[in-house]
This record gives C-alpha cells, sequence and structure tokens, in this order.
C-alpha cells in the first residue's frame, strides 16, 4: 500500500503542471474565440467576414494537435 501511495504522491506535481499548461490553454482559446467573433461582428462585407471566419479557423488553439496530445493519459 505505501508503495501505491508514493506513486500517488509522486504524480501530484506532474498533474499540477498539466493543469496549469491546460489553464492557458483554455485561455488562449477563450482569447481567440472572442477575437474571431469581434472580428466578424465589425466585418463591412461579404469578403471582411470570409477573412474573418477563415482567421478563426486558422488561429484556433484548439486544433493544435501537440498541445491536445500532451493532455492525453500515457
Amino acid at each position: 500500500i505505501e508503495v501505491m501511495l508514493q506513486k500517488r504522491a509522486d504524480n501530484i506535481p506532474q498533474l499540477v503542471e498539466i493543469v496549469k499548461d491546460y489553464t492557458e490553454y483554455e485561455q488562449k482559446t477563450l482569447t481567440a474565440v472572442t477575437e474571431a467573433r469581434t472580428a466578424y461582428q465589425k466585418a463591412n462585407n461579404i469578403n471582411d467576414k470570409i477573412e474573418a471566419y477563415e482567421q478563426m479557423e486558422s488561429g484556433n488553439p484548439a486544433s493544435d494537435y501537440q498541445l491536445q496530445s500532451k493532455f492525453q493519459r500515457s
């Protein structure tokens, strides 16, 4: 039992780091979505709306495969 408890205790710093990284990821996602929505709403014509939409799609942090893989269980 002591070995299992020690393993759990050893995993706490890793868990804390994952939570910090995920919090940063969520903040970036929220910022990107908010900026994209603002750009889309301020667009005056269809070309500006298309550009804002494409910017939202290309700049979406949620599509970052490396970051997503970081949060998968190993």
